[in-house]
């Protein structure tokens, strides 16, 4: 059914007082997401199939499995229905075809994670995106960084009057690994830290690629002449560790000698434990349970500006963007009033 069907039989319907505007009914909702065996999307997809589960509504999971030209056909094929789409694209650069089918459809699109350019947003005015700020975590990252030296007292190991970090970035051409990337540096160096980054290959979010990098880089320039590692996300940071505990590294808190810190970015269970037992040093915790249900609700709603939106999901929406706030996570300081307790999603009943 086309939205101009569907607004007919609201406008009689609410004429009639049996139809609430909040709200509006239908039956399936198609979730598409670039890879299932990504960390972060995975834990997030099990949110949303537990509300799901919750819900009156009939959700169909498709995983494009990193072919973008199957996920847009899938995508396509979709919209026509008439049923909401919740999108975690393959390739932002297909957003654009996407809407276009979406504005024929009158079907509601909600990306998440990967975020499509404004101008492909705004081209319908029932598209949305729902994720983290990647700049604040650029910023919060270096923050944390700051706190962490700043508590040991000094940053110079090597003693070579430079602070000597290996970046470990996610896909090359992604909104998150340039602002990760770049926030990080520009604020350390603002904080007045003579940075001298080794290293910064894209390891595509990859844990493996991840541990493979940083064992090359420990051939190329020495274990000893590295002095932090930054992760762009928690599965490359767990590479990290992987890669410095085979070489006798991080496995032993109070061997100061062999201790590396490591920063990452999602907040993963495996990682969190990693910084409770002070293997890794910080994270930022990016909510997954409530980026599931900020998308639940957007994509359920027939809210329509900004301002409904951000009344509705109670987080604050612009230009049709709903940004989850970050939480600052380390084994060195408690950033939170009480200790953060992972989303349990098997428990969650509040739709």
């Amino acid at each position: 059914m086309n939205r101009f069907c569907m607004n007919l039989i609201k406008a009689f319907s609410v004429s009639l007082g049996i139809y609430s505007t909040s709200s509006y009914a239908i039956s399936n909702i198609n979730v598409y997401y670039y890879n299932g065996n990504d960390n972060f999307i995975n834990l997030y997809t099990k949110f949303l199939g537990k509300l799901s589960e919750r819900s009156p509504i009939n959700f169909k999971f498709h995983d494009a499995q990193n072919h973008p030209k199957e996920q847009v056909e899938s995508i396509i094929t979709g919209l026509y229905s008439g049923s909401p789409a919740i999108v975690n694209l393959v390739d932002v650069n297909d957003a654009d075809k996407i809407l276009e089918t979406a504005k024929d459809s009158g079907s509601k699109v909600v990306f998440f994670n990967r975020l499509p350019s404004d101008s492909a947003l705004s081209s319908y005015d029932d598209s949305w995106y729902v994720g983290a700020n990647s700049e604040q975590s650029g910023f919060y990252i270096a923050e944390v960084i700051d706190d962490y030296f700043k508590s040991v007292g000094h940053f110079d190991k090597n003693m070579n009057g430079q602070l000597d970090m290996v970046i470990l970035q996610g896909e090359k051409f992604h909104h998150d690994t340039f602002n990760r990337t770049l926030m990080t540096v520009t604020n350390l160096k603002e904080k007045g830290y003579p940075l001298n980054v080794v290293s910064k290959n894209y390891d595509n979010w990859d844990r493996f690629n991840a541990k493979r990098d940083l064992l090359k880089q420990f051939e190329l320039i020495g274990i000893k002449n590295i002095e932090i590692v930054v992760a762009n996300n928690d599965a490359m940071a767990l590479g990290a560790l992987d890669a410095l505990k085979s070489r006798g590294y991080n496995i032993d808190v109070k061997d100061k000698d062999h201790f590396i810190p490591v920063f990452g970015v999602d907040g993963l269970p495996e990682m969190l434990k990693e910084v409770d037992l002070g293997n890794a040093t910080g994270t930022l915790i990016a909510d997954y349970s409530a980026l599931a249900k900020v998308c639940y609700e957007i994509a359920t709603s027939e809210a329509q500006t900004d301002e409904e939106v951000t009344q509705l999901v109670w987080y604050k929406t612009e230009k049709h963007k709903t940004l989850i706030p970050y939480i600052k996570y380390a084994s060195f300081k408690n950033y939170m009033k009480q200790k953060y307790v992972l989303p349990n999603y098997q428990n969650y009943s509040s739709l």
